[in-house]
Formats: C-alpha cells, sequence, structure tokens
C-alpha cells in the first residue's frame, strides 16, 4: 500500500508538469472579454484577453498595462477610442497593433455603474472585447 501510494504521487506530479508546459495558443477569431472601472482603475478580463495582448494571466491588468501592451503607433488611437472616448461616445470600435505583434478589434461600451448601462455625466466602467485578427508572426 505504501508503494501504490508513491506511485499515485508520482503520477499526479508527471500530470501537473504536463500541464504546466502546455501552452495556450490563441488563434484568429477568438475573443477576450474585459471590464475596466475608470475610477479606481482596476481592470477583470478573462485569461483569453490577457493571451491576445501579451499580459500574463497572473500580472496585475489595468489601463497603464493595457497602454504598454499597445505598439507605439497605435497608443493615441487607444487612448482616444477608450479613456479619451468618455463622455463624447458610448461605444467605439477599432483596429489595433500590439507590441507582441498581434492584430486586434476592439469593441468597447462606455458605461454608468455597474448597475446603470446607459451613459451619465461620468461614465465610470468600459466594457469591452478583443478579436484577435491576425496572429503575430512566427507565434
Amino acid at each position: 500500500m505504501l508503494g501504490r501510494g508513491r506511485d499515485e504521487t508520482i503520477f499526479r506530479t508527471e500530470v501537473n508538469i504536463l500541464k504546466a508546459q502546455r501552452k495556450i495558443v490563441v488563434m484568429p477569431g477568438t475573443v477576450g472579454n474585459f471590464c475596466f472601472n475608470v475610477l479606481n482603475e482596476t481592470t477583470k478580463s478573462d485569461n483569453v484577453d490577457k493571451l491576445i495582448w501579451g499580459i500574463d494571466p497572473n500580472e496585475p491588468y489595468n489601463f497603464e498595462r493595457a497602454l504598454k501592451a499597445v505598439h507605439k503607433d497605435y497608443k493615441q488611437k487607444f487612448i482616444d477610442n477608450s479613456v479619451g472616448a468618455i463622455g463624447r461616445k458610448s461605444r467605439t470600435e477599432f483596429d489595433l497593433v500590439l507590441v507582441n505583434g498581434n492584430h486586434t478589434h476592439e469593441t468597447y461600451e462606455l458605461c454608468g455603474d455597474q448597475e446603470d448601462n446607459e451613459i451619465t455625466s461620468q461614465p465610470v466602467i468600459i466594457r469591452g472585447t478583443s478579436r484577435l485578427l491576425k496572429k503575430a508572426v512566427g507565434e
């Protein structure tokens, strides 16, 4: 009985190592979701969104981190269509190129608080999706 328990432990350890070594690959058409709270600068997202953007699933995610993931030629477009659209638009759609080489189509809804989906004088939530259009070369 003692030997069997050891074998099971070794098997479980090997399975866990294999799971840790697996790389999740996102393909064109994959959609990630997020919700950014403008007031407290926090973001909740699924891991797919983070993978598209090249952000580690365990890494804290906020607007500044997202901005770092945007290619320099697209930073102003990202700002203008996200936090820069507050008070001007209720929905924006635009394409981005990220630092990791991925091309995305972003769709953002600018909302009031979590209970109020209408635009108020100061929207505080940006809900969005990132659709992977083109994967970086070599990935």
